[in-house]
This record gives C-alpha cells, structure tokens and sequence, in this order.
C-alpha cells in the first residue's frame, strides 16, 4: 500500500486555494510549480543528516560510563563533523565552556569539537573563541595539549581569517616548543597539524611558513622527523 505524501498534498491544497483567490489556472500551474520545488527542497533536506536531538543525545552519550557507548558516540560526531553541519550553534556554547573543564578528556574534546565545527559557522564565532581554543595548546595535561594541536589545523578551513589565525598560532607553537620539555614532539605536531592545512586548503603560503620554521631546527634528529611528519600530512 503507498501512503500519501503530506507535501504533496500541502502543495496541492496550496494550488487550489491560489485558484480560488486569483481566478487564473496559469497563474495557479506556476504557482503550483513553485510550491513543489519549495516542498521537495524541503523533503530532502529533512531526510539529509542528524537532528539536532541526535547530535544532543550523541554528545551526551559520549559522557557515559559505558566506554563503548562513549566511544561510538564521539567516532560518529567526528565522522559527522568532516562536513559542515546546521547544527553548530546548538553545541557551540557548550563545547566553549567546556574548555577550561577540570577534567582532561572534557577539555580534549571540546577543542577537537570546536575546531572540526569551525567550518559550519557562519558567524565566524571561532575567531571570538580562538584565544580560549589556543589556550588548550598549553594544558598541563601532554595528551589533552596534543589533542588540541593535532586538530587545531581544522580551523583554517573555515575561511582566509581562520587559516591566517591558525598559521600563526602554530607557528607561535613551534618556537614555544623549543623550550619545553617534550618539546621535539610538540614541535613535530606543530609541523603536522599545518601539513594537513596545506593538504585540505592548497594554500601554498603554508608550505613556505612551514619549510621556515624546520629551517631553524637545530636538532638533526628532530628535523629529520618534523620533516617526514610535514611530508606525509601535506601528501
């Protein structure tokens, strides 16, 4: 049994009632015509990605317990966010409130988040939320600070200003590492993180940037590694 589509009929109710008013059935066909391609626009994009609730029930289920349930539900929104998405805004507060967060793996994943959302905003709020975002880069906790600077390249595809804003917060990241003390792995994402800009982007002034800060590596051995790091990324 096929079951009516209610788009449809709104469309032709629609049709019938522009009849009735205007007295004019070409009038009515073109107006016919218009209200269909509007509810077929409309039919796809509501069958087309997560609802919003689905997204709310994946970020919460990510803070389960149950670390399978968690791990699945933060493999999904990944794997959502390769893409923009209408959904950003609705998350957004709460993953730049999360940043700060006492525990490690709240602040790892808000970075990771807002940086993969930073091309689904229009409003360009990741600009306004950079400096909390950039902070993270320097959390007391290695895996939470390698988290950040391994995702932070995502940023730069939301557009010219963004790219601008992660190539010098990563270049800034690069000279800081020299007087740490994991320093030459840090340095090694710092070179990475930008490879895969330059990969997704084809902006050329990236490669020069980079090719800059290894030149003024002083290590062999940390070179010769940034160098096959920013090989592979860019590739």
């Amino acid at each position: 049994m096929q079951l009516a589509d209610p788009l449809v009929d709104i469309t032709a109710s629609a049709a019938r009632d522009h009849t009735a008013a205007t007295g004019g059935e070409a009038s009515a066909s073109r107006a016919l015509t218009a209200i269909f391609l509007r509810c077929t626009r409309a039919r796809v994009t509501a069958g087309t990605g997560p609802t919003s609730k689905r997204v709310r029930e994946l970020v919460a289920a990510r803070e389960s317990s149950d670390r399978p349930a968690a791990y699945a539900a933060f493999v999904e929104l990944m794997k959502l966010t390769e893409k923009p998405v209408k959904w950003s805004y609705e998350v957004w507060d709460q993953m730049v409130s999360d940043l700060p967060h006492s525990e490690g793996h709240k602040r790892a994943f808000a970075a990771q988040m807002l940086a993969r959302l930073a091309i689904s905003g229009p409003e360009e709020r990741i600009l306004r939320d950079f400096p909390n975002l950039a902070a993270d880069l320097h959390d007391d906790k290695t895996v939470t600070a390698r988290h950040a600077l391994q995702s932070l390249w995502r940023v730069g595809l939301g557009g010219p200003r963004q790219r601008a804003t992660v190539i010098e917060a990563l270049a800034r990241r690069f000279v800081e590492c020299g007087r740490e003390k994991i320093g030459s792995r840090a340095r090694t994402d710092a070179i990475t993180s930008p490879g895969n800009l330059a990969r997704e982007s084809g902006y050329p002034a990236i490669a020069e940037r980079a090719e800059k800060l290894m030149r003024s590596e002083k290590d062999e051995k940390a070179l010769k590694q940034q160098r096959a790091s920013w090989r592979k990324a860019s590739a």
